[in-house]
């Protein structure tokens, strides 16, 4: 986390594709989220201050971690193998690309309106 060690999360992306969201760790169900759409960019392989203070094997965690930015925080993630990284970003690049492009609200529970742009 921000202030601490980093923590073993389940992750998942909304059904409507516009949130990835993570389990809290209060052991309550509840969870956090970022909005895709807030994404900038997705940094690969570099350090972050928030992960370079909590681990000592430098090059071993560099190759599997990437950090989602936005305008007001960045999210350092942690995969178990490069293979698992590179299948991650490249996952996320795809659906912060159709946030971007298609702009997906959601409507309620069951819906979500995106706009379509034709030639």
């Amino acid at each position: 986390g921000r202030e601490g060690r980093p923590k073993q999360r389940k992750m998942w992306i909304n059904s409507s594709l516009t949130h990835l969201a993570w389990e809290s760790g209060q052991y309550d169900g509840s969870h956090r989220g970022l909005e895709l759409a807030k994404v900038r960019g997705i940094r690969v392989g570099e350090m972050t201050k928030t992960i370079s203070r909590s681990t000592k094997d430098y090059k071993k965690v560099r190759n599997l971690c990437f950090s989602l930015e936005t305008a007001q925080r960045t999210l350092d993630l942690q995969a178990c193998s490069v293979i698992q990284r590179d299948s991650l970003v490249a996952a996320l690049r795809k659906v912060v690309e159709f946030n971007h492009t298609h702009k997906p609200v959601r409507k309620d529970r069951n819906r979500t309106e995106i706009t379509v742009y034709t030639d």
